[in-house]
Formats: structure tokens, sequence, C-alpha cells
């Protein structure tokens, strides 16, 4: 994509975010946001609780995005959680809304 020399007004990011190994994190966030157009929107849901499987899901964290958010000059506008469509035991879901400020950032 960042070879398209494109930026988006919205990107989401549901259901994914718990598969990306924790080394490879920040440089995702890094790329996401640089993927943002000016008053860009980034959301991304998070996924609590064990694997209902043999897929390998990684603890997230509210804190750990909110500073990659921070590093990239990234504003939270919105958070919440819930335990989900299918209120599976022991799973809830955080959703995050990180927004590029438009313009210089001071």
């Amino acid at each position: 994509m960042r070879s398209l020399n494109e930026r988006f007004k919205l990107i989401l990011v549901s259901a994914v975010w718990m598969h990306v190994p924790p080394s490879e994190r920040e440089r995702a966030f890094r790329i996401l946001s640089e993927l943002l157009a000016p008053g860009g929107v980034l959301v991304i849901t998070l996924r609590h609780g064990p694997s209902p499987d043999e897929r390998c899901l990684f603890d997230t964290s509210l804190e750990e995005l909110e500073s990659f958010a921070r590093a990239r000059a990234l504003v939270t506008i919105a958070a919440s959680g819930s335990r989900g469509a299918q209120a599976r035991e022991g799973v809830s879901w955080e959703t995050l809304v990180f927004r590029l400020p438009e313009g210089p950032i001071n």
C-alpha cells in the first residue's frame, strides 16, 4: 500500500492485532500511521482472553497502543470495551480509535 503513495481517511484493523507478534507491533503501528491522511482515523479492536483453538494469539493492551499513538502524534479519541457479539466465556474486546491531527504537529 505504501508504494501506491496513497493516504486513507479510515483504516480499520478488526480482530487482527492479537495475531501480530509483540516484537513487530511498533513497526506495524508506525506503518499504519504513515498510511493515514491528515485528520484520518485508525480503529483497532483488541481481543482479550484465551484462544478457542490452536491459533496463535498474543496478549494485547490499551496502554501499549496508546504509547505507540503518542510516539506517532496520534490522539486517542475513543476507547470502549464489550464482551463481543458471541459473548464467549473469558473473552472481551476493546475498540480504540485514534486520529491523526490535521496540520503541523507542535
